[in-house]
């Protein structure tokens, strides 16, 4: 479960309580069962939800949209990246 209010998120895990798992600033982007991704500027962090890197990339600030989906345990789907269309 994940609770968040602007610049600000924190998550937990639901077993017979509620269970701080971590809480960071910004805003992440998609969250499963063992992973979550945050944004950082112009770097995308994937992370597990003890903290822990598992991978980074980087992309252009204006090619960085709102969807993001983790796929399973080794794919990110990232949709409709770009925030305009140029043209008609």
């Amino acid at each position: 479960m994940t609770e968040s209010a602007p610049g600000y998120w924190k998550l937990y895990r639901l077993t017979d309580r509620l269970e701080t798992l971590r809480e960071g600033a910004g805003e992440p982007r998609s969250v499963s069962d063992e992973m979550v991704v945050i944004p950082d500027g112009r770097v995308i962090r994937i992370e597990t939800l003890d903290g822990d890197q598992f991978g980074s990339f980087s992309v252009p600030e204006e090619e960085w949209g709102s969807q993001a989906a983790l796929l399973g345990n080794t794919k990110l789907d990232l949709h409709d990246c770009r925030r305009g269309n140029k043209g008609g």
